[in-house]
């Protein structure tokens, strides 16, 4: 993101994504003129790994299943150079956002479509994107205090079908990068592990990131270890990140 005008450059410092700043003081960032003329975005730096992960390309055809309120839409449409199609959906009732920071930020090649995730898109697609719904315990305090194993599992059932569903309109030789911001088993490893077991053709690929990460543990299948787990201590969040190829 571009330093507002209006703050000193010694409130910003540079980050290991060259298009990202970290704010070094509190800023109320979206009281900005240049936020409001979407020339910046705020955006953790966890946040921004899994579109640099899936590494969209101009004319791509891109399937962003669970998309509000757009952080990672708009950051793969600038990926993209606004070219191609990007298909972000989700629920209608988040869309209002989605939309708001698509037109504020320029972006010209997104369809909005409500849709739920745990159906397959009706369009086929080279590249997706599901940052799934999760618990939430890499991004949120006070997650633990809400947290049952009986909330996991079901949160872990949900991720399954959405998963199942973004694979099945995948185009051979696509790639589709899944991520939570939870820390769960269940709901990271456990679900790519489901997916390989499923889909013989799901293989994981390794991931190169500009932030240290751990290797992913599975029960199943050795090649987990190319799933990668970012803590919060080094990128703000902590948050789960799988690459797959549909082969």
């Amino acid at each position: 993101m571009k330093a507002p005008k209006d703050l000193k450059l010694s409130y910003v410092k540079d980050t290991v994504i060259p298009y990202m700043k970290e704010l070094t003081k509190p800023i109320s960032i979206g009281r900005t003129i240049e936020y409001l003329g979407g020339y910046i975005h705020s955006q953790s730096l966890a946040s921004a790994i899994p579109p640099i992960v899936l590494d969209p390309k101009p004319w791509d055809t891109v399937y962003d299943a669970t998309a509000a309120p757009g952080s990672k839409t708009t950051q793969i449409a600038m990926l993209m150079e606004n070219k191609g199609t990007i298909f972000a959906t989700d629920k209608a009732d988040r869309l209002r956002a989605l939309r708001s920071n698509i037109s504020r930020l320029g972006v010209l090649n997104t369809v909005i479509k409500a849709w739920d995730a745990k159906k397959t898109f009706p369009f086929s697609y080279n590249k997706a994107l599901l940052d799934a719904p999760c618990s939430a315990l890499g991004s949120h305090k006070y997650a633990w205090e809400r947290l049952t194993p009986g909330i996991v599992k079901t949160l872990s059932l949900v991720q399954k079908d959405m998963i199942k569903a973004v694979f099945e309109g995948l185009k051979e030789n696509g790639v589709l990068v899944y991520s939570t911001c939870t820390v769960t088993y269940e709901e990271n490893e456990g679900v790519i592990e489901w997916l390989l077991e499923n889909f013989q053709n799901a293989k994981l690929e390794p991931i190169n990131l500009p932030i240290p990460a751990k290797d992913g543990e599975g029960k199943e299948y050795s090649d987990i270890k190319h799933t990668k787990r970012i803590s919060a201590k080094d990128a703000g969040e902590a948050f789960f990140i799988a690459r797959i190829r549909k082969v």
